[in-house]
């Protein structure tokens, strides 16, 4: 290995197991949040903080908090009433590495597409259709860009097919032709 530091000797090995204990973790997280009513994420505030939108601030998105506790419900709700058309949302393996983009090969940015691969950039098509609680409606800003919950879940590996693609009618990827998914 070129440069590998201290932290990346063992990482081939050890990181599927970090990941997935990450991501269960998460799962606890979340739930404990659920059970509690919500009341849990305003007792550990800090951390819900840093999970959600990658800031330890917590006391600048309060207006978020009240949109935050219910979003795990309606995806459980709407999970429990169509499993195969929010498939996506549960899709991230739990020994999947962090991503910013989509996993594997088999999508480009389409070439109108002139931001370039980081970020949507304001167009919040799938944040929208989801109703998602982290979404600033006035910029069009995902609030959680960057943070654990997004590298982690689906934001950070979307698109995982045309499916998502043409459901969101997202204008950023677009399936590479004979690659199909």
């Amino acid at each position: 290995m070129i440069n590998a530091g201290p932290d990346q000797r063992h990482a081939p090995r050890l990181s599927p197991f970090l990941w997935a204990a990450a991501r269960l973790g998460y799962h606890a997280f979340v739930i404990a949040g659920m059970m509690t009513g919500g009341l849990f994420f305003f007792l550990v505030a800090p951390v819900s903080s840093w999970v959600f939108l990658g800031t330890w601030r917590f006391w600048r998105y309060w207006p978020v908090y009240p949109g935050l506790i219910a979003q795990p419900y309606k995806l459980l709700r709407r999970l429990l009433r169509d499993p195969r058309a929010y498939a996506f949302d549960f899709s991230v393996p739990l020994t999947a590495p962090p991503l910013h983009g989509p996993a594997g090969g088999g999508f480009r940015l389409q070439a109108s597409w002139a931001h370039g691969a980081i970020g949507c950039h304001g167009c919040a098509r799938c944040c929208e259709y989801l109703g998602c609680p982290l979404l600033d409606r006035e910029s069009r800003q995902c609030l959680s860009f960057g943070s654990f919950h997004w590298r982690y879940f689906t934001c950070g590996a979307f698109p995982a097919g045309q499916t998502d693609i043409s459901r969101y009618q997202c204008p950023k990827w677009e399936l590479v032709p004979g690659e199909e998914r």
